[in-house]
C-alpha cells in the first residue's frame, strides 16, 4: 500500500515517542525496584528539616534617636569529632578561609578529646542486685573551634560544607574521567571488525567504571554525617553599649535564662532584663524568633517542598525622654566634682 510522506513521518514520530516512554519506564523500574540506592540524592528530596531563625532584642535610644543599647548575634562554631570521622584534614582545609584561622589550628581542634566517664552496670550476686561502676574513656562531642564568628561567615561556611567537593571526591572523579578517556583511545585502536576484542574491552571498562561509581556513592554516604553535623553553630546573643557606661544606672542590664524548658535548639539562650529599663521594658524589647521548614536536594533547598515559613521579628525600640548630651554633661560635672572634693567615702 502506497503511503504518503506525511503519513510515514507521523508513523515514525509515534514509534519514536513510544520508544522514549518505554525507556523512561524501564529506567524508573530499575531505580525504584531493582537498585533503588543507586540514584543517591537524585532519588528525591531529603527528609524535612526545621531551621530556627534567631531574632535580635530591641534597642534603647535617647530622645534624639542615638542608640544607647544594641544587640548583635554571633556564632560559636563547635565540632563533633565522631561525626567528622577521618575527614578532619579536608574539613580543616575547607573551613580555614571562612573562620580566618590557620588550617593547622583548626585541625588540632577537630581531633577527638577523651574524658573519663563512669558506666554503671547492675548485676545480681546471690539474687541481690549489685551496682558496679566501670570507668570508660569517651570522646567529647562538642569541641570549641571558633568564637565570635559573624552570621554571614557561618552561612557561607555551612553552604560550602553542603555543596563543595572534598579532595577524595575530586580524586575519584578524576580517575573516572581518565578511565573514560583511556577506554575511548583503546576502543579506537581496536579494528571495527574485531567484535570479540571490542566487547571484551567494553566489558572490562564498564566493570572498572562501576567500581569507581560504587566508591563515589559510598564516599558520598560517609561524608553526609560530616557535612551535616561535623560542624554546628551555637548562637550567642550579645548586648552592646555604644556609649560605654553612660546612663548605666538607668539602663540596667540583662541576664540569660538558663532554664532548659525555655531554651530551643538552634537559638541563643533566651535573654531577659534583670535591672533598670532592661527589666521594666522587657516585654517591649523582647524578640520573637522565626523558623522555616524545608527539604534539601543535593545539598540545596528544594523550594517546591518548602513548608511553614515564619520570619523572625526583632524586639521593638524603646525611645527615652533622656537627652544623651545633657546626661553626658551632668555625669562629667559629677566626675569633676568628685575629683575636686576627693571624698574618703
Amino acid at each position: 500500500m502506497d503511503r504518503s510522506p506525511q503519513f510515514r513521518r507521523l508513523w515514525l514520530l509515534t514509534w519514536g515517542l513510544g520508544a522514549g516512554f518505554a525507556l523512561v519506564a524501564v529506567r524508573l523500574v530499575y531505580l525504584q525496584a531493582i537498585q533503588p540506592g543507586e540514584s543517591g540524592p537524585r532519588g528525591g528530596p531529603e527528609p524535612e528539616i526545621v531551621i530556627k531563625r534567631p531574632a535580635l532584642r530591641g534597642e534603647i535610644r535617647d530622645v534624639t534617636g542615638t542608640p544607647l543599647v544594641q544587640s548583635r548575634l554571633a556564632v560559636v562554631v563547635r565540632a563533633d569529632p565522631v561525626q567528622i570521622g577521618p575527614f578532619a584534614p579536608e574539613l580543616a582545609r575547607l573551613a580555614a578561609p571562612f573562620l580566618d584561622l590557620p588550617e593547622a589550628e583548626i585541625l588540632a581542634r577537630l581531633r577527638p578529646v577523651l574524658f573519663a566517664d563512669t558506666n554503671w552496670v547492675v548485676t545480681r550476686v546471690g539474687g541481690r542486685p549489685v551496682t558496679n561502676g566501670e570507668v570508660v574513656m569517651k570522646p567529647r562531642r562538642s569541641n570549641l573551634v571558633a568564637t565570635n564568628v559573624s552570621l554571614a561567615a557561618w552561612d557561607q561556611l555551612f553552604a560550602a560544607l553542603q555543596t563543595n567537593d572534598f579532595p577524595a571526591q575530586v580524586t575519584l572523579r578524576r580517575q573516572r574521567d581518565q578511565l573514560r578517556a583511556r577506554v575511548q583511545q583503546e576502543h579506537a585502536a581496536v579494528p571495527w571488525w574485531d567484535l570479540p576484542a571490542r566487547w571484551t574491552a567494553r566489558r572490562e571498562a564498564s566493570a572498572a567504571e562501576r567500581a569507581l561509581q560504587r566508591e563515589l556513592r559510598l564516599l558520598r554516604r560517609d561524608l553526609l554525617p560530616c557535612r551535616r553535623k561535623g560542624l554546628f553553630p551555637e548562637f550567642v546573643h550579645l548586648r552592646q553599649y555604644p556609649q560605654d557606661h553612660l546612663a548605666a544606672h538607668l539602663l540596667g542590664f540583662t541576664t540569660n535564662d538558663f532554664n532548659p524548658a525555655s531554651r530551643e535548639a538552634g537559638l541563643p539562650l533566651p535573654m531577659r532584663g534583670a535591672q533598670g529599663l532592661e527589666h521594666r521594658g522587657n516585654e517591649i524589647l523582647k524578640e520573637s524568633p522565626g523558623l522555616v521548614k524545608m527539604r534539601l536536594l543535593l545539598g540545596r533547598e528544594y523550594v517546591p517542598s518548602r513548608g511553614r515559613d515564619v520570619p523572625a521579628r526583632d524586639g521593638n525600640t524603646l525611645l527615652l525622654s533622656l537627652d544623651l548630651r545633657i546626661q553626658e554633661a551632668v555625669e562629667r560635672a559629677l566626675d569633676d566634682a568628685v575629683q575636686r572634693l576627693n571624698p574618703s567615702s
